[in-house]
């Protein structure tokens, strides 16, 4: 199927903060046996850089041509051939120290995974967008989903987070979680905190860190991320999976920014949230059913419970109506079932003991 990469839904009024002509950017893109991608990827990326940046491809444990297809592609190549490749933390703690010096050269590094794609104007809108006190995240834009029902009601899931829930975070002032690509960070601030990511899910521990430590991260909607997402139940599901069994124990590793987002009132709390509380449509559920269990006996709670459903019911409408493919994600809700299912076999699998399985065979 012909990939088709459209235009963001959502601009964003971001000031630029250093001249653009200044910076050096390094584009990191991790990759585990990602032969069939990883070519297109560093092509779309090179196109958009300019003179003095960088693609830098960490090959992790790759048992394919991965390595090869990125450096003929026109990357710096990284292979890692020790430990196993259970996810971006363990690469990108290894990476910073295999770069050294190398990295003194670049002012900020841009994350993506390897089967993203980026339009010829990516590099300009980071740049323009950057602070060296800040962090902050692109827009990660799903596409190839309008073939799946399901990919349909996953794409629309992301863009309630980031088009909507995002949008009043920032309006208040309120940290947003990094997602693990399209991620923007200072080159010095990620070699100093790259060493404290220890877990599979790295968007998540890097969230916790600088939010923790009193780092701004925002958002830059105009650098936009083209990324596929998984259209079938079961890699759909796998991946679920993954986000589950790291973000448990994520919460236990990082107990200590845990605590001190809790003490910063609605503003930690709400970072928290869409840390942990996943996903939204099972935590609302359990809100309903506590506000009308509570109703009568905890007046107070029940109507803070209901409260969340209220709100998450009434953004999740305005970004079906306030989108041009409204009518299509009207029609996947028909298949909701399986979008359910989808959520509840990840969860299943994230507490059995196999093998780390990949998002896409």
């Amino acid at each position: 199927m012909k990939e088709t990469y459209p235009s963001a839904e959502f601009v964003d009024k971001t000031s630029t903060h250093l001249e653009r002509g200044s910076l050096r950017a390094a584009v990191l893109v991790f990759a585990n046996n990602e032969a069939a991608v990883i070519t297109a990827s560093v092509v779309s990326v090179l196109e958009a850089l300019d003179p003095g940046d960088a693609v830098h491809v960490i090959a992790d444990n790759c048992q394919d041509e991965t390595a090869s297809l990125a450096a003929k592609a026109g990357a710096v190549v990284f292979e890692r051939k020790t430990g196993d490749a259970s996810g971006k933390g363990a690469a990108m703690r290894w990476y910073i120290q295999q770069a050294g010096d190398t990295l003194e050269a670049f002012d900020l590094l841009v994350v993506l995974d390897a089967d993203d794609r980026v339009p010829a104007d990516f590099i300009h809108m980071v740049k323009a967008g950057f602070s060296l006190n800040s962090v902050y995240q692109c827009l990660v834009q799903p596409v190839n989903y309008q073939h799946s029902h399901l990919g349909t009601l996953i794409a629309l899931s992301e863009k309630h987070e980031q088009l909507t829930i995002d949008s009043i975070r920032s309006f208040l002032g309120w940290p947003v979680r990094l997602r693990g690509t399209g991620m923007v960070i200072p080159t010095a601030l990620l070699q100093k905190m790259a060493a404290e990511v220890d877990t599979g899910v790295e968007d998540l521990a890097l969230s916790l860190l600088m939010a923790a430590a009193g780092i701004p991260i925002r958002r830059n909607n105009k650098a936009v991320v083209f990324d596929p997402k998984p259209s079938g139940s079961v890699p759909a599901s796998r991946q679920r999976a993954r986000w589950f069994r790291g973000q448990w124990v994520a919460f236990w590793r990082y107990r200590r920014q845990v605590g001190r987002l809790f003490l910063q009132g609605m503003k930690g709390l709400s970072l928290l949230d869409t840390l942990f509380m996943k996903p939204r449509w099972l935590v609302d559920l359990f809100c309903l059913l506590g506000g009308f269990l509570f109703l009568k006996s905890v007046w107070w709670l029940a109507a803070l419970l209901l409260l969340r459903v209220l709100v998450d019911s009434i953004t999740l409408l305005w970004t079906i109506f306030s989108s041009i493919e409204r009518w299509k994600y009207l029609q996947a809700f028909l298949h909701l079932p399986g979008f359910i299912w989808m959520w509840l076999r990840g969860i299943v699998l994230s507490f059995q003991k196999n093998a780390w399985l990949r998002a896409r065979d």
